[in-house]
């Protein structure tokens, strides 16, 4: 009897266990179930054919894709790739592809599968899970044509401009072909923007493209290289093609423009440089035609000129230009300001960047765009941005040493100095003679810097890194292939370019794509400062889309050290 009541005990105790398990199961399974439908992302499985059978919370039309027809519409990674992957029974993570749903709309997915296996080992499917990532992916897209198009007029920007150049004059070169090259400037457009306002300004620019590519052919590329210049490139044309396409310009713009209502005359000045007639260098044809524009202008403006050797007199204005570039090395008369970098919401001082000026004896003080551009045709620009490291480290010591502290701070270095063999070495030479860690420093390179990926350029990069200085791409969003440049050299901060701030106000555009450049750098951990904030409104839309670190004449315009070491007893 107490056997039997033993085992009622017994059983009575494993019937309870089993139903507390079951319990436990019944509220795990509704917890994950509750977890899923929060979730963003739904659960798929296949077969051991890569049939896709089952979804939850799936796109419609999903099930009548196997994950080999999803694999020829990968993205992320090659076809071959995500194919190897699956026949290999392996796991992936991350791809993204992209199928059309029953509604016939085109959909990017995200999905990550893992293979599931039966007890004897063998291949019974995949199960995983997926996003729809077509938001993501449209707006990365915009993100990226804006990165290689002028916002304004739709155009190809200066880097996608540098790119078309080097294609056709390589594709000239094989096929024995010409390739002319025209440069455009709008007669007087700084008056008729300052007069009338910008927005008349951008209506100005908008209708001279529009009566610009009226005239051209099919094939002709026109490029906006920034303000009021253009260029077009005309592949397979003689300069007879050339002067009819000037001719026919000059007399489109004769008519004048409807702007805010009223009648607007605007003019354009053209210069014509010819490859290979006139040289085979492609920086040096932009040259020429910029030459040849610029007689057009001295001859009275709305005109044309073809680049000639006799033009060679306004090459020696650039060369006094760079004479007195070296005599300014020489006769220190450069000199660096420093512009503050604040954190907007505590209004706290996180970072500087030093600015070269140049003072001349005679005229005074010369913008940089006058003679930076010339700086950079030759090793000058070398010169230069190491002659401002030495300033700046110098200047960061004497800080120190006061017992300041000094946040990080950013110099710029230019495309010629990024492709130098000696950058590294020269600016671990010059951190270590002050006693300057590098971490205290930022080096500020443009896109544009980074469009030619030579073993120089990738070494240097890479070196950069390794030897602890950080790394700031500046003008984000102006250059070319801007997300892949984050990736693959490990930026540490991105500066939102000026345009886009410009912009924050009048632009639900640029608020769009100012959020996105924000949520990325925050995906990827990047810092990042939003530059040429002039007023409150640019300030306060930075601080609500993310960005909170910013630069500009708001908080301070480019000061002497002396101003900036009040800034640091602050």
């Amino acid at each position: 009897m107490k056997i039997l009541v033993a085992e009622n005990n017994e059983n009575s105790k494993e019937i309870i266990e089993l139903n507390e398990e079951k319990q436990r199961l019944i509220k795990s399974e509704a917890r994950f179930r509750d977890f899923a439908e929060a979730s963003a992302d739904w659960f798929w499985e296949s077969d051991e054919q890569l049939k896709i059978n089952a979804t939850t919370g799936g796109p419609a039309g999903l099930s009548s894709y196997s994950l080999t027809d999803l694999a020829e519409a990968c993205h992320s990674h090659t076809s071959n790739e995500m194919l190897k992957t699956l026949q290999e029974h392996k796991r992936f993570v991350d791809y993204v592809v992209h199928f059309t749903d029953e509604l016939g709309k085109l959909a990017y997915l995200r999905i990550s599968g893992k293979p599931v296996f039966e007890d004897d080992g063998s291949f019974a499917g995949y199960r995983g899970v997926g996003r729809d990532v077509s938001e993501i992916v449209a707006l990365n897209r915009k993100v990226e044509f804006l990165a290689s198009h002028d916002e304004l007029t739709g155009l190809p920007n200066r880097s996608l401009f540098r790119q078309r150049l080097e294609h056709a004059i390589a594709k000239a070169a094989r096929t024995g072909q010409q390739v002319l090259l025209l440069f455009f400037d709008l007669d007087r457009f700084k008056l008729i923007n300052d007069t009338l306002g910008h927005e008349a300004g951008d209506q100005l620019l908008i209708m001279a493209t529009k009566r610009i590519t009226e005239k051209a052919r099919a094939t002709d590329i026109l490029c906006r290289l920034g303000g009021d210049e253009f260029v077009m490139l005309m592949e397979g044309a003689s300069p007879q093609d050339g002067h009819r396409l000037v001719r026919d310009i000059i007399t489109a713009f004769s008519t004048p423009f409807e702007i805010l209502q009223q009648r607007v005359y605007c003019t354009t000045s053209i210069g014509v440089s010819v490859y290979p007639d006139d040289t085979q260098d492609p920086q040096t044809l932009v040259v020429y035609a910029d030459l040849a524009m610029y007689r057009a202008k001295q001859n009275g403006r709305n005109d044309f000129e073809f680049y000639t050797s006799n033009l060679n007199f306004i090459a020696h204005q650039w060369l006094d230009m760079e004479n007195g570039i070296r005599h300014a090395l020489t006769e220190n008369q450069f000199f660096v300001l420093f512009q503050p970098q604040i954190e907007n919401d505590k209004n706290q001082l996180v970072g500087m960047e030093a600015l070269l000026r140049w003072r001349h004896p005679e005229r005074g003080l010369i913008p940089p765009l006058e003679f930076i551009k010339i700086a950079e045709q030759s090793s000058l620009i070398n010169q230069i941005g190491e002659w401002v490291m030495d300033v700046t480290c110098a200047k960061i010591r004497s800080w120190l040493d006061k017992g300041l502290n000094v946040p990080r701070v950013s110099v710029n270095i230019s495309a010629r100095h990024l492709r130098s063999e000696s950058l590294v070495k020269m600016l671990n030479s010059v951190t270590d003679k002050y006693g300057i860690s590098p971490q205290m420093m930022c080096i500020e390179i443009t896109e544009h810097a980074l469009l030619e990926e030579g073993d120089t350029v990738k070494k240097n990069m890479r070196q950069i890194k390794e030897a602890g200085f950080g790394i700031s791409l500046d003008d984000f969003g102006m250059g070319h292939s801007s997300l892949l440049y984050l990736k693959r050299w490990a930026v540490d901060e991105v500066k939102i370019d000026r345009s886009f701030v410009d912009g924050l106000v009048s632009s639900a555009e640029d608020r769009v794509i100012v959020k996105a450049i924000v949520a990325l750098g925050d995906a990827l951990g990047l810092q990042l400062v939003g530059e040429g904030v002039e007023n409150q409104l640019q300030a306060d839309i930075l601080s609500e889309s993310g960005c909170k670190n910013v630069q500009g004449y708001f908080y301070s315009p480019p000061i002497e050290a002396k101003e900036m070491e009040i800034w640091l007893k602050r």
